[in-house]
């Protein structure tokens, strides 16, 4: 791999680790209902997720 690539693969396990980060803080059942409105659109999800 080039120094460029190894950069941006770095830069973007970085990003993920930060996903992760935010996710462990989010409980189970948040994920769950962001899960659900992303994936049905469903307003009543979304309002739960104010």
């Amino acid at each position: 791999m080039s120094k460029s690539q190894e950069q941006e693969q770095e830069s973007i396990d970085n990003i993920g680790q930060q996903l992760d980060e935010e996710y462990k803080n989010l409980s189970w059942v948040q994920v769950g209902y962001l899960a659900l409105g992303a994936e049905t659109g469903n307003k009543k999800y979304d309002e739960l997720n104010i």
